[in-house]
């Protein structure tokens, strides 16, 4: 069967760049590019150029070749896949070849986050039939309650929230969803065993279960005071209201002595007082998941962010829900409600791997617990400063 006809529209040429992106020539390299491929007397199906926008003072001298797809700086002998897309191009299914893409934004700790599998199909839709043009749209998954329109421009590479008016870089690249290598993870880097109590510092909590295993997943039944108040923060720092599908107790018995302990030793430091905070985390895949389940929070897999090197909890859960929790097939998502010791803390920079000396005059002398960023987000550097509760 031959390929469905698309209707023409506007033509991008695009350069793929060393991390996989694509990325769009200017205008007027678009309109000498598209001027030499659909010249008939072209035969040789090639442009030698030195007329490149980004060329202007250098004179280098660039090869394009449109049967090969490729593009060849005759200095360097660097040579990058082109491509064409939109109108009748040849080259516009190049996609295929590379496999499926993930469409993701830039937040405010400049790290990039995947969108929901469904707004990511929006996007790649749209982007496929103009991938020149802007698309306005009130349909993203995150926005369902609100209805704001969100105006996509694929050549500028932004997203523009016409109610706030606040622009974020997006981009699309190869996707990738691959989980964290679980060798070596965590505090133990394998199960840990249930072990007894060893004093008031890490007995268990009242409520919990008796053991059963290494690390128990007890559901929390519905409506009772455990749920209730777990959920309180939860439900009041959502945004919407809701339908709670279920809530379940993670009973680590290892991780949970080694926070315990932690916890003592950082209200030691602060009269007393851990400032232990209830606060908010995602992974979008499910063996991230579970490795933090069955072997808590690792610093090695931390990436850096606006305040750090370290692993980031929200003061919010909507914060978390933008895009940064599990998306099941069935459209529910998953989040973790977590126990973070913040002990005392100071506003980050993307520098640190570490917190921050209390004294800058002395370096090697008393550091802060955590950072924060604001009122958005905690931050901490030590795995078992924080338990997913």
């Amino acid at each position: 069967m031959p390929p469905k006809k698309r209707s023409k529209v506007e033509v991008v040429w695009e350069w793929k760049n060393d991390d996989g992106t694509w990325v769009a020539y200017s205008d007027e390299d678009i309109a000498l590019l598209e001027k030499s491929y659909k010249s008939p007397t072209n035969r040789s199906k090639q442009l030698q150029t030195t007329e490149l926008s980004f060329n202007k003072g250098f004179d280098t001298k660039y090869i394009f070749d449109f049967k090969k797809w490729t593009q060849l700086n005759t200095s360097s002998s660097k040579e990058r896949t082109i491509r064409r897309r939109g109108g009748d191009s040849d080259n516009e299914d190049d996609d295929d070849e590379d496999g499926e893409y993930v469409w993701e934004w830039k937040d405010d700790s400049d790290i990039f986050v995947a969108f929901y599998d469904d707004d990511v199909a929006l996007l790649e839709k749209a982007y496929r039939k103009a991938p020149g043009q802007e698309f306005k749209t009130t349909d993203l998954s995150f926005n369902v309650h609100h209805k704001t329109p969100y105006v996509f421009d694929f050549k500028k590479g932004t997203q523009f929230n016409t109610e706030s008016n606040k622009v974020r870089i997006i981009r699309r690249v190869p996707k990738d969803t691959k989980g964290w290598s679980i060798k070596g993870y965590g505090i133990q880097g394998q199960k840990a065993t249930p072990a007894p109590a060893s004093g008031p510092s890490s007995s268990f909590p009242a409520h919990w279960s008796a053991p059963v295993g290494s690390c128990d997943m007890v559901p929390v039944v519905k409506d009772s005071k455990e749920w209730t108040d777990t959920l309180k923060t939860f439900v009041a720092t959502l945004g919407h209201k809701p339908t709670i599908i279920s809530l379940t107790r993670i009973q680590n018995y290892m991780l949970w002595q080694f926070y315990s302990l932690t916890r003592t030793h950082i209200a030691s430091r602060n009269g007393g007082d851990p400032n232990e905070l209830t606060l908010f985390h995602g992974a979008r895949v499910r063996a991230n998941m579970d490795a933090i389940i069955n072997f808590g929070f690792d610093m090695r897999v931390a990436a850096q962010g606006s305040v750090g090197s370290g692993i980031y909890f929200a003061v919010n859960a909507s914060y978390s829900n933008g895009g940064y929790v599990l998306q099941n097939k069935d459209k529910s998502k998953e989040m973790f409600i977590c126990k973070v010791t913040c002990g005392s803390g100071v506003q980050g920079n993307p520098t640190l791997r570490r917190p921050p000396p209390k004294d800058a005059s002395k370096p090697t002398g008393d550091l802060y617990d955590s950072v924060f960023n604001g009122a958005i987000m905690h931050v901490v550097f030590n795995n078992s400063q924080a338990f997913p509760e």
